[in-house]
């Protein structure tokens, strides 16, 4: 069986930068919202999987999000082997 990837897509930014052509929203007015949909989709998606081995969380600019939206995804997920969160510094 072939490598398990799991992309996780926040589309929420401080500010919105010229160049980019990803879905992204300045307006955090949804943050709430859109992280419970979000733990649904990954208990439903994720109900079977004992292993993953890459977790790419990717946005936006998932650093400006407060990092207590991430606990419960981390508790959501099985076993990774690696994490890598797309910043923008």
């Amino acid at each position: 069986m072939g490598a398990f990837i799991v992309y996780i897509h926040i589309p929420f930014c401080d500010s919105k930068c010229g160049y980019c052509s990803f879905n992204s929203f300045t307006d955090k007015s949804l943050i709430d919202e859109y992280f419970k949909k979000l733990y649904i989709q990954l208990e439903n998606d994720l109900s079977t999987v004992k292993k993953i081995d890459t977790v790419y969380i990717g946005g936006g600019t998932p650093s400006s999000v407060e990092a207590k939206y991430y606990e419960k995804i981390f508790r959501l997920l099985p076993k990774v082997k690696e994490f890598t969160v797309e910043a923008n510094p």
